[in-house]
């Protein structure tokens, strides 16, 4: 499938569900794409320590403006559901990611497996698909792995270009797995739900496809049933 047909099959069986339809992109100030105290509250620590530990560099976040526009969402369901909907393919998993939701507070309310999500990461079965997305060979298992091996060979192509706030080779992978936070904590901190996430591997898996298999392989109501079945578990339904 070509991206993004992906993400919009997924979020259209959830409004077949929900019965209704996702908002538009709306105008929230604070969901940009930096980190502030004003805007994280009391989880501007865990957001901080992340980014240092990332290897951010906060002169270089801050210095450019375009840092400063509000980030997009998959989808949006208000009225009652008030939630985030994210749809996670596989470059979303990988040791930086991994390595964020370690730090992630005890008393943080998800709409995800977080054990799950740290086995898509750091499993090889996963992990191999993630690096092959990104052009990196599968040997490399750790953030040092990586970010060495796209400092030596200067892997600087759109995947791991470097990016405000990780200006080194790699940089836009370590940004991916930095701005997921944002949509894991901002809502919860604003007032919504806690963000649903559903991965690309889960709904393979539920089906016993290969992992690099795209979701066009699955039927739609078997699809529909699966969704179903992992929106009862998260929302309560």
């Amino acid at each position: 499938m070509a991206k993004g047909e992906e993400q919009n099959l997924v979020i259209s069986i959830v409004e077949d569900i929900l019965k209704t339809k996702s908002q538009e992109q709306p105008s929230l100030v604070w969901l940009t794409n930096r980190h502030t105290e004003e805007h994280f509250g009391k989880y501007y620590p865990t957001i901080q320590k992340i980014f240092s530990v990332l290897g951010g560099n906060e002169e270089d976040l801050f210095k450019c403006k375009q840092q400063n526009q509000t980030k997009n969402v998959d989808a949006i369901f208000r009225d009652s559901w008030n939630f985030f909907l994210e749809f996670d393919e596989e470059q979303h998993f990988n040791p930086f990611r991994k390595l964020t939701l370690d730090y992630y507070p005890s008393d943080l309310t998800l709409g995800f497996s977080r054990d799950k999500y740290i086995e898509y990461c750091q499993g090889q079965r996963y992990l191999d698909i993630s690096l092959r997305k990104h052009g990196l060979p599968t040997n490399l298992k750790t953030v040092g792995e990586i970010l060495n091996y796209c400092k030596e060979y200067n892997k600087i192509y759109a995947m791991l270009k470097p990016s405000p706030g990780f200006p080194f080779p790699g940089g836009r992978m370590v940004q991916r797995a930095y701005l997921d936070c944002f949509k894991d904590i901002l809502p919860v901190a604003h007032h919504f739900k806690p963000t649903i996430r559903i991965s690309k591997f889960e709904l393979l898996e539920a089906h016993d496809l290969m992992m690099n298999q795209p979701l066009q392989g699955i039927h739609r109501p078997r699809l529909l049933r699966t969704l179903k079945s992992l929106l009862d578990e998260r929302l309560g339904l």
